[in-house]
């Protein structure tokens, strides 16, 4: 049985929000992380009902627009936010623009459509040095692979980005990419919060520098219900901080048919 997806679409009031992360103690100096920002407001709003993946898909102007996948109705997610959240949360959402829509609930095999997602293209390994998980860039990965293995071909990121996400897709399925561009990509800062095991209410902060890839392409539907679950489960990691939403357009809006 197929899952039953919703996209959910919301405006964030950003000086709220700013003021929110300012009293929390969130980092904000310098370029601001919304994506941080957005997953505290809607975890908090929404609990375990918050979306995930997420994307920021507008933040000029006055308001950030985000897009995402959850399982329940808007009625849900509104008694959740009124019965729970925390007044200086629920008044960041403008909750005359929260919508949410059903996706649909069978995918045929076969169909193609484009899609664009923004996501940070990450391997997680261990390190022996600091004997613990660590991430480290794909790019980066294969130029430390190619020198141990004393190779000197010239790569190309781009090259190494458009295969990790059809990496991605084979090992999830229900789709296959048929063709894939990396749209842009920068590195940039974003805020991270680790909350040690003596004061578990009181969170630090710490930034890490990472690759935000950009990508647009075409893909083919292999599996229907598993495609529902690639959807909603998202690609690569930190999706619940705004990055791994698979967002469809109609075939030929980034490729030719």
């Amino acid at each position: 049985m197929c899952l039953t997806t919703k996209m959910i679409r919301c405006r964030l009031d950003k000086e709220l929000l700013l003021n929110l992360g300012r009293r929390r103690r969130i980092p904000i100096s310098g370029e601001v992380d919304y994506g941080y920002l957005t997953h505290v407001v809607t975890c908090e709003a929404f609990g375990e009902y918050a979306p995930k993946p997420f994307a920021v898909t507008h933040e000029e102007g006055t308001h950030l627009t985000v897009l995402g996948y959850v399982d329940k109705s808007t009625e849900d997610l509104i008694d959740y936010a009124v019965t729970f959240s925390d007044p200086a949360v629920y008044n960041i959402i403008d909750w005359e623009h929260f919508d949410t829509k059903p996706m649909p609930i069978e995918w045929r095999q076969g169909a193609r459509y484009d899609f664009e997602l923004t996501s940070l293209p990450v391997f997680r390994l261990w390190s022996d040095y600091e004997k613990k998980m660590v991430e480290k860039d794909v790019f980066l990965f294969e130029l430390d692979r190619q020198k141990k293995n004393g190779f000197g071909e010239y790569i190309y990121r781009q090259d190494i980005y458009r295969e990790w996400i059809r990496m991605q897709l084979r090992q999830m399925g229900g789709a296959s990419i048929c063709n894939c561009l990396v749209d842009g990509w920068n590195i940039e800062r974003f805020v991270r919060s680790t909350h040690w095991k003596e004061y578990p209410d009181r969170p630090s902060y710490r930034y890490i520098n990472r690759v935000r890839a950009k990508f647009c392409g075409g893909l083919v539907v292999t599996d229907g219900e598993e495609f529902s679950k690639l959807l909603r489960y998202g690609i690569g990691f930190h999706r619940t901080f705004g990055f791994g939403m698979i967002r469809l357009c109609p075939a030929g809006t980034f490729t030719q048919n």
